[in-house]
């Protein structure tokens, strides 16, 4: 099994095997069991938590850490969640206040968005402290390691930092009973979302080398969760087990989707018109016999949809290029 490198062209191995939260990996796109789908009544925060103690070793969210790779398991990402919404339980707000934290594409923000739903209260991302000054918020939940804003007023609060490798493993006590969320919107949305991705992909089936599926989607993303549409996203790879990469630099998206060879790329319309240009850089280099004997195909497998977050919109022909490979392209609304 070979480490992984973030760069253009590295090599990346084939199995994800050890018991802990934040360790070394070798390929986001392991056989890793999907995510039986959760009752109608279930919000987002409970299917997360259930998730934890029911597949604690299992990996939910991959990340880049300098040039390596690593990922946090459910059962981490589940201690995050609920050890962020009971601090946030303690301060007695009332159900519903506004509780600002920074957002970022990261797997702290995830843990802080879904703590923050878990104690009943409403998410206010921002990406700077001035930002939360309009919205008054009733507290703050910091990113582990964070400095508390400068001229807050309003209480502040510690996201429990991920348990460090080989935690994840040990028997976690009985959690004490959170306040139940109200997240139903976000999950039908998400709902429909997943409905629409699988019309899209029966769509280009006829284009999709069956050796192209994966046991479940490999999604690459870099999202914004001020925006719905990044919000909606995050809720669909949840709520479905989705093996989510989180670049937090959209201009890296093209080179990751490189080496990470997803099934999904979701993010900012430029991001996605940079992925067309590597591909057809690509695809230019391979001899003329080639080209001519393959005909038009990407030169990583596997994907099949991409998802653009933000406003905007790709160019015609880039549509036409993509589907012309087999992969379709939808627009994420609110």
């Amino acid at each position: 099994m070979r480490g992984v490198r973030r760069r253009v062209g590295q090599p990346v191995g084939t199995a994800v095997g050890a018991a802990h939260a934040n360790q070394r990996i070798t390929h986001p796109c392991a056989s890793l069991p999907a995510m039986p789908a959760p009752a109608t009544d279930q919000d987002l925060p409970s299917i997360v938590l259930a998730r934890g103690d029911r597949d604690p070793e299992e990996p939910a969210l991959f990340y880049p850490d300098a040039l390596e790779v690593r990922w946090r398991s459910w059962g981490a990402l589940a201690d995050q969640v609920a050890g962020g919404a009971a601090a946030l339980a303690a301060l007695g707000l009332a159900p519903g206040a506004p509780v600002a934290f920074r957002c970022r594409t990261a797997p702290d923000a995830v843990a802080a968005d879904l703590a923050i739903q878990a104690a009943g209260l409403a998410p206010v991302p921002v990406a700077d402290p001035a930002e939360a000054a309009a919205a008054g918020p009733a507290a703050w939940l910091l990113l582990p390691g964070e400095p508390a804003p400068a001229a807050a007023a309003a209480p502040a609060v510690e996201l429990p930092a991920a348990p460090r490798p080989g935690r994840s493993g040990r028997r976690r006590p009985e959690r004490e009973p959170l306040p139940a969320p109200a997240s139903g919107g976000e999950l039908e949305r998400a709902r429909r979302l997943g409905e629409r991705l699988e019309r899209a992909a029966a769509d280009v089936a006829a284009a999709v080398s069956g050796g192209r599926r994966a046991p479940r989607e490999i999604a690459l993303t870099s999202f914004d969760l001020r925006a719905p549409a990044g919000r909606t996203f995050l809720a669909w790879a949840l709520l479905t087990g989705a093996a989510l990469y989180l670049e937090p630099d959209s201009r890296a998206l093209p080179g990751a989707a490189v080496w990470a060879r997803p099934t999904l790329v979701a993010g900012p319309a430029r991001s996605l018109v940079e992925l067309a240009r590597e591909v057809r850089r690509r695809e230019e280099r391979r001899p003329r016999w080639f080209q001519r004997r393959s005909g038009p195909r990407l030169p990583f497998g596997r994907l099949r949809l991409l998802l653009v977050l933000e406003e905007g919109r790709l160019p015609v022909d880039d549509v036409a290029f993509w589907a012309g490979r087999g992969v379709a392209v939808l627009r994420v609304d609110a």
